[in-house]
């Protein structure tokens, strides 16, 4: 069975690009990883005609992709203030 070691490759592929263009340390791999899956999920595949993603054949929803970040890009935490009195 050929078809994991491809996806296996291209998530691999897609990991290092993103670590290589975030400019991350390779300690924050799982980061990428888990991004590239994420991604891998939510675009349309061959299997399905192109028109398909992964999630959208499981859940039977399309992915919302409008709040996708570009990897590695700075961000921020907010901390509500705590109410006094």
């Amino acid at each position: 069975m050929i078809f994991p070691q491809f996806v296996w490759q291209t998530l691999q592929d897609s990991m290092r690009a993103m670590m290589c263009t975030a400019q991350f340390q390779s300690k924050e791999w799982t980061l990428a990883f888990q991004h590239s899956v994420w991604l891998y999920n939510r675009v349309p595949h061959k299997h399905h005609g192109n028109k398909m993603s992964l999630f959208e054949f499981v859940t039977g929803l399309k992915p919302d992709l409008s709040q996708v970040k570009i990897f590695g890009s700075k961000c921020f935490k907010f901390q509500f203030k705590e109410k006094t009195g």
